[in-house]
């Protein structure tokens, strides 16, 4: 695709070195490997990932993600995952670029963007997908705005709204709006999975952990693995 030769282009320019770059946008860091990796384990929080060239896995629990070029993938919240990119050379660099949710930006926008109809999309915390047009030309003009520095404070806010609006009216839109979803059981594992993140390094049971989300054990070790592909104790 067109679109995707464009983004590869710019993110190829702007991070002529391996690793994870940061940008003058300020949830934006763009990645490069110029050769496959070893798997190696991660902590992914709350973001877009748009892969523009190369391949990665990413190990969930018990269930494997691939992307391609012109895929990208979701997390709603922090995950404990193992990933390796596959398919990378010195001429074809494994490339990608890393997009924070701002929470208030998706909380304000969600209120005025509809649930997408049809079956509401499983509550697993990480996707992978497919990129259209849309979101790639989303993608492609908020880059562009690197080369504009005196525009990218002004439309820099906007495209990235635009990019929330895509995925929310989009087949994850179900998934964007967990992160801003204060009620039910998936709200609840974000809680617990928060409250793991703030004291794994002490002694806890999951009685205390499920007493602490307002949840049975049974029913958090339930929704928990739904939501992570993992048990609590895993993760």
């Amino acid at each position: 695709m067109e679109i995707l030769t464009e983004i590869s282009a710019i993110i190829a320019r702007y991070v002529s070195k391996d690793g994870f770059h940061a940008t003058a946008l300020e949830r934006v860091t763009l990645a490069r490997s110029s050769t496959v990796t070893m798997p190696m384990p991660n902590v992914y929080r709350p973001q877009l990932c748009l892969v523009a060239q190369g391949q990665k896995e990413v190990t969930l629990g018990d269930r494997v993600f691939r992307y391609a070029p012109g895929r990208y993938r979701v997390v709603t919240y922090d995950l404990p995952v193992t990933g390796q990119v596959v398919e990378a050379t010195p001429d074809k660099p494994y490339l990608c670029l890393y997009l924070d949710f701002d929470p208030v930006m998706l909380g304000q926008l969600a209120l005025h963007v509809p649930p997408s109809p049809g079956v509401p999309s499983r509550p697993i915390g990480k996707t992978v997908s497919d990129a259209g047009a849309s979101l790639l030309d989303s993608v492609l003009r908020l880059l562009l705005l690197l080369d504009d520095p005196a525009a990218l404070p002004i439309l820099g806010p906007l495209t990235e709204q635009e990019i929330l609006y895509r995925l929310l009216a989009g087949p994850d839109g179900a998934r964007m709006r967990q992160i801003t979803s204060s009620q039910g059981r998936v709200a609840q594992v974000g809680r617990a999975i928060a409250w793991i993140g703030q004291n794994f390094r002490e002694r806890f049971s999951i009685e205390q952990l499920a007493a602490e989300v307002g949840m049975s054990p049974s029913s958090l070790h339930e929704h928990f693995r739904a939501v992570t592909a993992m048990t609590p104790l895993q993760f």
